[in-house]
């Protein structure tokens, strides 16, 4: 009886492992033959190019210059943001988000579709293999729901921080917020339980943007402390929601804007 129960469990186990490997390989399938559809390959190291290639294997996603000079590339196990942008008309984005940070920001690999439709299904496949590969649930927008979960979406949205000459970072952790450049030596810091208001309103230079300010404590000789940085507009309101939200959640007294 023993035997025949260590039977049923190998062929059990042979044919959720076949099941598996038919399942991401057909995926896989699946993404290589509408990749050709997709058009204008880029991430934060690969500047858009017609030359640019997509390549997708079982172990990773990946795209690279015509000369294979510059590319990016990560495992399908680190994704853990599927970004949409339509802003432009033609060109439907998605940002394919992985949770390995490099240089302050999260690696990503944007696709410019010519359907809505199409960039929707082939986002469908990538979440479907990612997960078929162990990768972290989808950050969304959970950003309410913990603190680990707003400084894991607020570090997704990093790509959304404009960085300008001197390589601006925001580093978010549970405890603080960091402004820093990898340029420059100037660093501000400011603990989430110290914040004071959380600010934000249109870029009337270039309103594509949205300034952000994190308003900390006041010093003994009046100066205060305060972080400021600049987001796209489209991503603002939810991202000030879940600064405020883990600010909060840590503890924070925030002033109230309509207290008066």
């Amino acid at each position: 009886m023993k035997n025949y129960t260590k039977i049923v469990w190998v062929l059990l186990l042979f044919c959720f492992q076949q099941s598996y490997s038919q399942g991401l390989q057909e995926s896989l399938d699946w993404i290589n033959s509408k990749r050709l559809e997709g058009f204008d390959y880029f991430s934060g190291s690969v500047p858009v190019n017609a030359e640019n290639k997509l390549q997708v294997t079982p172990e990773k996603i990946r795209i690279e210059t015509g000369t294979a000079e510059g590319y990016t590339w990560f495992g399908w196990n680190t994704i853990n943001d599927l970004r949409i942008n339509d802003e432009e008309a033609g060109k439907y984005v998605l940002y394919i988000v992985s949770n390995y940070i490099h240089e302050g920001l999260p690696l990503y690999i944007g696709i410019h579709f010519k359907t809505k439709d199409l960039r929707d299904r082939f986002s469908k496949a990538v979440e479907h293999v990612a997960k078929l590969q162990g990768g972290p649930s989808l950050v969304y927008d959970s950003y309410e729901s913990s603190k680990s979960a707003a400084v894991a979406w607020l570090k997704s949205r990093g790509i959304d921080v404009f960085e300008g000459d001197n390589k601006l970072r925001i580093e978010i952790t549970e405890n603080q917020i960091k402004k820093y450049y990898l340029k420059s030596t100037d660093i501000i810091e400011i603990s989430w339980k110290d914040v004071k208001e959380i600010k934000s309103e249109i870029y009337e230079k270039n309103k594509k943007y949205t300034s952000i300010q994190v308003v900390g404590p006041t010093d003994e000789k009046g100066n205060i402390k305060m972080i400021k940085y600049y987001v796209f507009q489209n991503i603002a309101d939810k991202y000030v929601s879940a600064l405020k939200s883990l600010a909060v959640k840590s503890g924070a007294n925030l002033v109230k804007d309509d207290l008066f």
